[in-house]
């Protein structure tokens, strides 16, 4: 790495002529290019390769052959919603084993950021196992635990694989305190930015208060108040800390979305947490 390479580009969109660029970082088993200079005949903007994401896979000699994705927004493990995937045959199978079973897709593919050790992959408790069956097979959840035990984390993990395995979804999250929702939400990217490239469904939206997937699944964040996503209809609804929200905002919140909640259908979901207050 860091010297100039002769490459031959591959992957989803064709490049009608070799290209020369340096390697200068490396992270995991990914390359990140700068300095690029590329052929006028190659019918691709030089901007966009400068934050292109290259994956080394194979060396040939002097000859590099590399796949790339485009980024969306600027970040460079971001799938974009139009950004097509090759799959291959075990790759399938782990969509297709992730899909039905998302505590397999949380213990395998999601990763947390730690306070001791970092971003590891995320290791379930039995607890945390029983909340997701919880919330798989009840409509209506309210779970109460003691602080620091990962009551928001399995919550959130949950609420990322809805998200990615349904399709036209509509998932609100709300805290007693906006900057909590925020917390919340920015956590789940980091945690989808961390999925494989070919895991993830392609993003159509993605700021600090919303993310729209490509299968046309959203997540809303908002503070726990009557008018806080007043007008939508969400498919999952998640109160986070609930009990710290005073009773009388309380009785406003179950007014104006449990009525919505209860009389659709049977797939609509409410899930509440909260430590003890």
């Amino acid at each position: 790495l860091g010297e100039q390479t002769n490459v031959v580009c591959k992957g989803r969109r064709e490049i009608s002529s070799a290209v020369s660029i340096t390697l200068v970082t490396k992270r995991s088993n990914h390359q990140k290019l700068h300095n690029t200079n590329i052929a006028k005949n190659s019918g691709f903007p030089r901007k966009k390769w400068l934050n292109a994401h290259f994956s080394l896979t194979t060396r040939q000699s002097n000859h590099y052959k590399l796949f790339f994705t485009m980024p969306f927004n600027g970040i460079y493990n971001l799938r974009a919603a139009n950004e097509s995937v090759k799959l291959e045959m075990w790759q399938l199978q782990e969509i297709e084993r992730c899909t039905k079973d998302p505590i397999y897709f949380i213990r395998h593919y999601v990763y947390i950021n730690t306070k001791d050790e970092g971003t590891q992959l995320m290791k379930t408790y039995p607890f945390q196992d029983e909340a997701i069956r919880r919330f798989l097979k009840y409509r209506f959840n309210i779970n109460r635990w003691s602080r620091q035990v990962g009551k928001s984390t399995i919550v959130r993990a949950f609420i990322l694989w809805y998200a990615m395995f349904h399709e036209d979804q509509l998932i609100a999250m709300l805290a007693n305190k906006l900057m909590l929702a925020k917390e919340q939400l920015q956590l789940l990217r980091e945690s989808y930015l961390n999925l494989p490239f070919w895991l993830q469904p392609g993003v159509k939206l993605w700021n600090k208060m919303s993310i729209q997937f490509a299968n046309g699944c959203r997540i809303i964040i908002a503070a726990s108040s009557s008018d806080g996503i007043r007008g939508f209809s969400p498919n999952l609804l998640y109160l986070d800390e609930f009990a710290f929200v005073p009773k009388a905002l309380q009785q406003e919140v179950c007014m104006e979305f449990f009525p919505t909640m209860m009389s659709g259908e049977s797939n609509r979901k409410i899930i509440i947490s909260s430590t003890s207050n």
